[in-house]
């Protein structure tokens, strides 16, 4: 944790390091970082948003987990992740529809719930007409995952039902079911 105290001043390259995570860069999970810090108002500069871009990283190696991760985190300091330009690229990519080009069907209901959450955070996400999924059939498949204990587990079975995956799978149907 020391290190990640200064991740976003460039004094280090444990956070959001290509070096350090050489696979996905600053999508390795710090998307929930990154929110937290806009919820309590963090108001990202110029140079940090050009440090996260630097350290992105997304090929044809990326998991679903770690486009929802970009997503959220550029979603979080301000960026549009459906026109990112990464770092030295000439154009712009859609990493909301390089997302929706992944296969939701052997994933665990973490990385379903994951997806779905990030999916729903902005209305201006589209749905590209080759996309493997919808929200309607990531959320079904979503409830089959349920347990026979009402809960959810990461690794899809009764016996591992978790506080964590449980919230997760809720929390992007809660709008919808409750809008009040």
């Amino acid at each position: 944790m020391i290190k990640n105290k200064t991740g976003l001043s460039g004094k280090t390259t444990a956070l959001f390091s290509k070096k350090a995570n050489p696979t996905i860069g600053a999508a390795s999970g710090y998307a929930d970082l990154l929110v937290g810090l806009k919820g309590w108002g963090y108001k990202f500069t110029t140079t940090q948003k050009k440090r996260i871009a630097a350290n992105l990283v997304i090929n044809s190696k990326s998991t679903a987990a770690d486009y929802a991760n970009a997503i959220q985190g550029l979603k979080a300091v301000g960026l549009n992740p459906a026109k990112f330009k990464p770092a030295g690229a000439k154009k712009a990519v859609n990493l909301v529809s390089g997302l929706y080009r992944q296969s939701m069907s052997k994933q665990t209901p973490n990385v379903k719930s994951q997806v779905l959450l990030v999916l729903t955070m902005s209305s201006t996400f589209k749905r590209p007409s080759n996309a493997k999924f919808s929200k309607t059939s990531l959320a079904k498949s979503l409830v089959k995952d349920q347990q026979s204990n009402n809960g959810w587990a990461y690794n899809n079975t009764a016996a591992s039902v978790d506080s964590d995956t449980t919230s997760m799978a809720i929390a992007p149907r809660w709008p919808t079911a409750n809008p009040h």
